[in-house]
């Protein structure tokens, strides 16, 4: 679509966003106002929150912190390197450990 953008008396610019192709595998989140984290631990600081279910790339996961949430307990967190935050996989549907998703650091 293209629109005649004026603020004001002059022209203040504008910006194309072209991500490319999308690589790496897509899961799905679960839950509302779920946390990313700036490192794969509860203590870590907070980067961004999915406040429904989500679409997200995974880009590498590793054990770190054992977390327990909703009934679930699990150490595996995984990259989401879209948000560069670390989530738990225990709001990622799918098992404990993503299958299709390479261990970070190999």
């Amino acid at each position: 679509m293209v629109s005649d953008v004026r603020l004001g008396s002059g022209y203040h610019g504008a910006v194309r966003v072209n991500p490319g192709p999308v690589e790496g595998p897509l899961f799905r989140t679960w839950g509302t106002g779920v946390w990313t984290k700036a490192e794969p631990k509860l203590s870590a600081a907070r980067v961004y929150a999915f406040p429904d279910p989500t679409t997200i790339r995974v880009g590498c996961q590793k054990h770190a912190e054992k977390v327990t949430s909703d009934g679930y307990t699990n150490d595996v967190w995984s990259y989401l390197p879209d948000y560069d935050a670390w989530m738990t996989n225990i709001y990622i549907q799918g098992s404990a450990w993503l299958d299709g998703v390479p261990a970070c650091g190999t």
